[in-house]
């Protein structure tokens, strides 16, 4: 917007430097959409923390497995 802007005010010497808007009311339609948008990603970031924690603690049962495998008495 504020290059559309600058274009129509810079014959004119106006530099525009920044726009504020206020009072926006969206369609309820594309405010589920943005709300089921955010919900997504959220869910997808839970899926990757959720991965590397199990990554992580596969990886220290691993290294007990190891520990206890040259230990006689856990034999």
């Amino acid at each position: 917007m504020t290059t559309i802007i600058d274009q129509k005010t810079d014959p004119y010497g106006i530099n525009v430097i920044s726009i504020e808007t206020k009072g926006i009311q969206l369609p309820a339609n594309m405010e589920r959409a943005m709300a089921t948008v955010a919900e997504s990603k959220k869910e997808a970031e839970a899926k990757v923390i959720d991965a590397e924690g199990n990554l992580q603690s596969a990886k220290i049962f691993r290294k007990a497995a190891d520990e206890l495998k040259g230990n006689p008495i856990s034999v």
